[in-house]
């Protein structure tokens, strides 16, 4: 990454950028900066489904606070392809940042944790789907872009791909039309390719 403003596209409400690359790629320093650069946006938020709480953060990147509830409304999601139980705070995570003043820039990390090939959160499908009217931007991160819901990427405007090494993951942005030259496989440069659907 020859530095992250000139690889990081300005999003409008209803866009969405997929961020891949295998752990130590740079794609969850990417994230962070994917949310703090746009500026078309009145509030940011950042959700990780693994944190026990989410993190929010309001107009501009202001200090992190810990979304408050979360702990109480957990639901317990069933993945299908492997029958491992997922915990699922996105819904009450996302009511929450709903009430803050839009457009709302909304990232998530793990989104593989939100669903599978065969399956997704209905919330994190209302808010691929309707996002626009929501006045929020969407931007997702995954490990392994072969594991996500197939919404999420026939819905992104954007790929931002970093290193990926798994045949299965490598097949899986073939298949978005990423050129196999273009798909990095090494980690240590940080090296991404932004690809547009626009």
């Amino acid at each position: 990454m020859t530095g992250p403003g000139n690889i990081i596209p300005q999003l409008l409400p209803g866009e969405l950028l997929f961020v891949c690359g295998k752990r130590g790629s740079g794609k969850s320093t990417y994230l962070n900066y994917a949310i703090r650069l746009q500026q078309g946006f009145a509030s940011k938020a950042l959700f990780d489904p693994l944190d026990e709480h989410g993190i929010l953060l309001e107009h501009g990147w202001t200090r992190p606070a810990l979304i408050p509830g979360l702990s109480r409304s957990r639901k317990l999601l069933l993945r299908p392809d492997s029958g491992a139980p997922v915990l699922d705070r996105f819904p009450a995570a996302l009511a929450l940042c709903r009430k803050l003043p839009r457009p709302l820039i909304f990232g998530i990390d793990e989104v593989d944790k939100l669903c599978s090939p065969r399956m997704i959160s209905a919330s994190l499908q209302d808010c691929i789907e309707y996002g626009r009217h929501y006045g929020q931007g969407i931007i997702c991160a995954t490990r392994r872009p072969s594991q996500v819901h197939r919404s999420i990427t026939a819905n992104a405007d954007y790929i931002a791909v970093f290193a990926t090494t798994e045949p299965g993951d490598r097949d899986a942005l073939e298949s978005y039309g990423i050129e196999p030259e273009n798909i990095p496989l090494d980690k240590d440069n940080h090296i991404c390719y932004l690809k547009s659907y626009k």
